[in-house]
């Protein structure tokens, strides 16, 4: 995962292609069942969703530094809110700061 995140954050024009269901870092959770599927799955479809009609997105091939710079410009602490509600996560991270600037 170390490895993912870094060339993410630090590689000009990596590609990543988005798919809605399980990925290949799926398969390394350890919430991840034999069923191809996470035992929180209802909530992590209702983040997907939710990320997929705010901004429009499809299957397929992006260059995530673009993508994700797309997402930051149109992204509201409402619309954050509204996708990342249910994250334990949520509150005690960097989430807000981070896309949001506050």
């Amino acid at each position: 995962m170390s490895a993912i995140v870094h060339s993410l954050r630090n590689v000009p024009g990596t590609r990543i292609r988005l798919v809605f269901g399980s990925d290949s870092l799926c398969a390394h959770c350890p919430h991840h069942t034999a069923d191809d599927l996470c035992e929180s799955q209802e909530k992590v479809s209702r983040f997907d969703r939710k990320t997929v009609e705010y901004f429009d997105l499809h299957e397929g091939e992006y260059v995530y530094q673009d993508l994700i710079r797309a997402i930051d410009t149109q992204m509201t602490p409402a619309m954050l809110e509204d996708i990342c509600r249910g994250c334990a996560w949520y509150p005690v991270s960097a989430c807000k700061k981070n896309i949001c600037g506050k």
